[in-house]
Formats: C-alpha cells, structure tokens, sequence
C-alpha cells in the first residue's frame, strides 16, 4: 500500500493577456492587419470580412450552432446562403491560417527576445546603470513562474522559458507550440458542438488536441494519420463511441470496461482515470489484442487508443504534477477566463485540495472585469472556501 505524502503543487495558467503585457502584438486581430494575415485575407470571399476574421474562433463556434438549429428545421437554402456556408473555406484554409499565424508569432516573438537581449546586453556593459529586465521589473510574476511546477499555456510562444527561465519540461501547451510547429486553431467553447452533426468536428480544439497527441506519441505517416483523424471524429459524434469498436467485435467488452470508471474530469488526467488504468490494464490489453484480429486499422492507431483506454485523449500535467489532486495553488496570468472556459471550470472544479487561486491583473482592467474573474473561479472551485487573491503583474 503506498502511504506517501500527497504533494503540495502550484500552477501556473497562462493566456494571451500574458504576451500581451509583455508587449508582444499577440492579438489575432494583431495577425490579421500584418502582411501575413493579409496574404490569407486577399483570398476569402467575405464582402466585409473584419468582424468574421478578427473574431475568428468564435465565429466557427457560432456559426457551428446555428447551423445546427437550421438544420433542424430544414433550411437548407439559408445555410448554404449565409456565412455558414463558409465553413467548407474555414476547414480548407485551416493549415493556411495556421502557417500563416506561425510565420506572424515567430516574427513577434524575436521582436521580443531580441529587445530583452538588448537590455541584458546594456546591462552587462554598464552594470552600475539603472537597467532592470523584464523579470525584475515584475518580480512577483517571476516568482510564481519559477515556484511553478508547470505551466498550462493557452499560449504558443517561448516566453515562459526565454524571458523568464522556465525549464522547457514544465510547460505544458494545451493547444500546440510555435517550436514544434503545430498550433491548435479552432472554436473556443465545446458546449457549442452538441449534437449530431459532426461536420465542424475537424474544427473543434478538443480533437485538434487529440491529433496533436497522436502525431507528438506515434510519428505517423500521412496515411495513418488521416486514418486516425477519421476514427477519432467519431469520439465526438452524438453517441461518442466509433464504429470500428463495433465492427471490430469489441463494443460489449469496452462498455463493460466503462462501467468501472466514474469520471470526475473531463479533460485532465485525475487519480480516478489513473486508479482505473492500474486497476484494469491486463483487461484493456486483452481487449486491444482481440480489436487487433478483428481490425484492419492501423496498429498505431489501435496501440494509441487501447493505452488511452479506448477514450478521447486527456491532458497531462507530465512528471511534475502527478495527480490534480496535488495541486494547493494555481495563478491564472493573462487568461480571459472567457475562452476555452469549460477547460478551465473543469480543472478548477477537478482540483480537490485546491487551497489558493492567484489572478494577476494589469493597470488598465476595470474593477468590474477583475471582479468578474473572482467570481468565475468562486464559482467554479470544488469548495468555497479556497482564497483568492488579486495581483499585479507589476508587483513588487
């Protein structure tokens, strides 16, 4: 029996606000008005595209509902009449948008570093000049970074690690990494995706997640990963469960697996998924050995899957944060707490020990908006009682 003391971790939840209060021009709207978004502009078909293109996100997300409800009732010719008609264009221009939006960051994100390296240049030269950088102009978010056990980025940039010497290991990037090259675009909020229409799937950032762990884990070729993109969508269908279980003869042993398992947290890898995994491995691998006679889908694909338990894919916090219910702080730095919120309320409400939630804010945010974030994670914790505090980037 293992009676080890569970530890005490801290959190860090990154956004854009982040970035931008460092100066990076992060915004999408930033992207959209600079000769990379404009070469992706040039080539849309909207007669007034600002409101669409800066808002880009969550426009798929609205349309993705609205497209639903008109379905519905039949209306065929207003879909294929409206701004959801476009969705076609969204997906074929997803890798362009993408590499475009890389090529953008890459270039922000130098700007940036090169400035910081200027001034540790400056500082190094003239070391009784009154040269601060950035981590010592704002030494409380330094602090809670290097405190940090990982980091949760929203983000894809570098800047927890160039500017503030975060090792690379402690980051954990939810949606794709500029190093890597594989950002995660797509609609911000999954309750937006009920229903059973499955055509916006390849949209969403909850399978573009999936897919993204796939290619870091297996290295497919082009083949098996466009066979697995097309198994995967089928998580996310209105009955959530793929066919293949069925033809490969293997559904009645998955769902009586399922029935073992009592989900907590939908997104995160929580002691209940990993008590579930040790409790039942030799049976999920007898199971994955049975699918792999009676399938002609790629072993990759099935090996992925089986070792996920025949779920969707969850985030991982890696060897730093064992168990969510390690986790006594967390500091949210930069994060709406707008987008991607089901994420959030999840791992907020998922963190059972959680003792102390930090939001740092910037000069200009209103009383109202602060106050709005406190109340979004009073909301939101598991207990009522955790502390939350309000803090300056620029503390000191």
């Amino acid at each position: 029996m293992n009676n080890k003391k569970v530890a005490n971790r801290k959190l860090v939840i990154l956004g854009n606000g982040f970035d931008l209060n460092l100066g990076m021009n992060s915004k999408f709207s930033d992207f959209a008005d600079s000769k990379y978004g404009k070469e992706v502009l040039q080539q849309n078909r909207w007669e007034n595209p600002r409101p669409y293109w800066y808002n880009f996100e969550e426009n798929m997300a609205q349309n993705y509902t609205s497209a639903l409800l008109k379905k519905i009732r039949g209306e065929k010719e207003c879909v294929k009449s409206s701004h959801l008609h476009e969705f076609g264009y969204y997906l074929k221009q997803y890798d362009n948008i993408a590499e475009k939006l890389t090529e953008y960051l890459e270039v922000a994100q130098d700007d940036m570093f090169n400035a910081q390296n200027e001034i540790l240049a400056r500082k190094q030269a003239h070391p009784f000049d009154h040269v601060q950088t950035i981590p010592e102009v704002m030494p409380e978010t330094d602090k809670k970074l290097k405190e940090a056990d990982a980091i949760l980025s929203f983000n894809y940039t570098q800047t927890p690690q160039e500017i503030f010497g975060v090792s690379d290991e402690r980051v954990i990037y939810i949606h794709g990494s500029l190093k890597d090259k594989n950002i995660i675009l797509g609609a911000n909020n999954d309750f937006n995706f009920q229903g059973e229409i499955n055509d916006f799937t390849p949209l969403r950032k909850i399978f573009r997640r999936d897919v993204n762990d796939f290619i870091q884990k297996k290295k497919p070729d082009s083949d098996v990963l466009s066979e697995f993109k097309k198994f995967d969508m089928q998580f996310y269908n209105y009955r959530n469960l793929p066919t293949e279980f069925y033809k490969a003869k293997i559904l009645p042993e998955v769902l009586e697996l399922d029935e073992n398992y009592e989900m907590i947290s939908k997104y995160f890898v929580d002691d209940q998924l990993l008590n579930f995994g040790n409790q039942n491995w030799d049976r999920a691998m007898k199971i994955k050995e049975k699918w792999k006679r009676n399938s002609k889908l790629a072993p990759q694909i099935i090996d992925y899957v089986s070792n996920h338990l025949f779920r969707p894919f969850k985030i991982d916090f890696g060897v730093f944060i064992h168990s969510l219910n390690e986790i006594e702080e967390i500091s949210i730095m930069g994060h709406s707490l707008n987008s991607d919120i089901e994420v959030i309320e999840d791992l907020l409400h998922s963190c059972l020990k959680l003792k102390k939630v930090n939001i740092f804010y910037y000069g200009g945010e209103s009383i109202s908006e602060k106050m709005r974030k406190v109340e979004f994670v009073l909301k939101n914790v598991f207990y009522s009682d955790v502390d939350v505090n309000l803090i300056s980037y620029w503390a000191k």
